[in-house]
């Protein structure tokens, strides 16, 4: 009698365990590949002016390297650089009209790339640029560049946008059909669950060679990011709506499983990670996906609206998150202005603040600017559920809240309703 209950008790442990083993499995998978993080933007060049650069507001006395073409027609970029003890990271750019331009990077943040080593050349349009983390030497980075190719409508988006971002009275853009693109290359690996294969690394954000997490104020993610997706891929998108994430914290739905980190190195050699029962925590929207419902308060803090109730009144809806504390969200402002007095018949803007925390104060603001359209609040498990992960930040939708496209500028918006109506007459 014993006996039978021992073994009923053994095989209830191993169905039980069994069980657990099917919906929850764990994998360490080692970061041994490549992938390019495709990023759609371009950089903005600026034109050197003999030897100093324009930082903010200051102009910067450099020290240039040796035998650099100084009678060439020369510019220069920053780009996030958080790996000696700055925010910012500073590329000469020899010769930029040509095809073969040579990038100069001021790897210590020192003001002299005359110390930084070799300079990389392009070739067959690319560069690839590697560096050290000046305080973690194990901490790696390699950025990969091209020419940013435009076409003349998308060469225009972009001067709008960039005059009002940067307002450095004595910096020059060059035109930006020379600008680059900057796409870092990634450690991934490969794993599978569930019969289901899986590409998954780390986006180094601030180009450290260190993966972390970092918040604004306990709340806004701005850390390193989990890259995850279904498939082997060469090729990812950093954005939340694509295939970024927030390390830990993120539980991803896929076709097949709820797959989270359990943990990784901060070196980005490996990670583990986990199928898991528990509900996902974002939601993975792209174009031509129908936007989720969603509520929101008014302004005023006090009413609540659906964003469905939009919905069927023929026009589209672009969906801004801001906040008076954003420069960029406050500098776009006249261009959203403009959009909805010329397009406000058939276009409804719906704006959506986020993180100021004295709301009358963000009321007599609105008043001031006209913002004539409908405002309301955004929370941080809105902006998880959006994929909002930068300010400003938009979605295009149409009448059936189809996303028509993400981080989209009103000008774009503008072409878009100007081309659907001329094709629908």
């Amino acid at each position: 009698m014993h006996k039978l209950i021992l073994i009923t008790v053994i095989l209830a442990i191993f169905s039980v365990s069994s069980g657990y083993s099917q919906n929850r499995q764990s994998k360490t998978v080692k970061l041994n590949k490549q992938a390019v993080i495709k990023r759609n933007e371009g950089i903005q060049l600026f034109v050197l002016n003999g030897s100093q650069i324009e930082k903010g507001n200051k102009s910067v006395p450099v020290k240039l390297p040796v035998n650099f073409p100084s009678s060439a027609e020369n510019a220069y970029f920053f780009f996030q650089y958080e790996a000696a003890g700055s925010d910012l990271g500073v590329v000469l750019v020899a010769d930029y009209k040509s095809a073969s331009p040579v990038l100069y990077f001021d790897s210590n943040n020192n003001s002299d790339f005359s110390d930084d080593g070799q300079p990389v050349t392009f070739r067959d349009g690319k560069a690839e640029l590697s560096f050290h983390n000046q305080r973690q030497p194990r901490g790696k980075t390699t950025l990969s560049f091209a020419k940013h190719i435009m076409d003349d409508e998308t060469e225009k988006g972009y001067l709008e946008m960039q005059k009002l971002l940067y307002k450095s009275p004595k910096a020059q853009f060059t035109l930006p059909r020379y600008w680059l693109s900057m796409n870092p290359i990634a450690k991934v690996g490969y794993f599978r669950l569930n019969g289901i294969d899986y590409t998954i690394g780390f986006c180094d954000v601030n180009n450290d060679g260190i993966i972390s997490k970092k918040y604004i104020d306990g709340e806004f993610y701005i850390g390193d990011r989990l890259l995850l997706a279904e498939g082997k891929q060469d090729t990812l998108d950093e954005n939340f709506h694509k295939n970024g994430y927030k390390i830990f914290e993120d539980v991803i739905a896929f076709s097949k499983a709820n797959i989270k980190i359990e943990e990784f190195d901060s070196l980005g050699s490996y990670v583990r990670v986990s199928s898991t029962e528990q509900p996902a925590t974002v939601s993975r929207i792209k174009e031509g996906d129908i936007l989720p419902s969603f509520s929101y308060k008014l302004i005023d803090n006090t009413t609540t609206h659906d964003v469905y109730a939009l919905k069927g009144n023929g026009k589209y809806k672009l969906i801004e998150f801001w906040g008076t504390w954003c420069r960029g969200c406050v500098q776009l402002i006249p261009d959203l202005r403009t959009l909805y007095a010329e397009y406000g018949d058939r276009l409804d803007i719906l704006s959506l603040n986020f993180n100021d925390s004295d709301l009358e104060k963000v009321a007599k603001f609105i008043d001031a600017k006209e913002m004539t359209w409908k405002q309301g609040l955004s929370t941080l498990e809105l902006n998880r559920k959006l994929g909002v992960n930068m300010f400003p930040y938009s979605i295009l939708v149409d009448e059936n809240f189809k996303i028509i496209a993400i981080k989209i500028q009103p000008s774009l918006v503008k072409e878009h309703i100007s081309k659907a109506s001329a094709n629908t007459k």
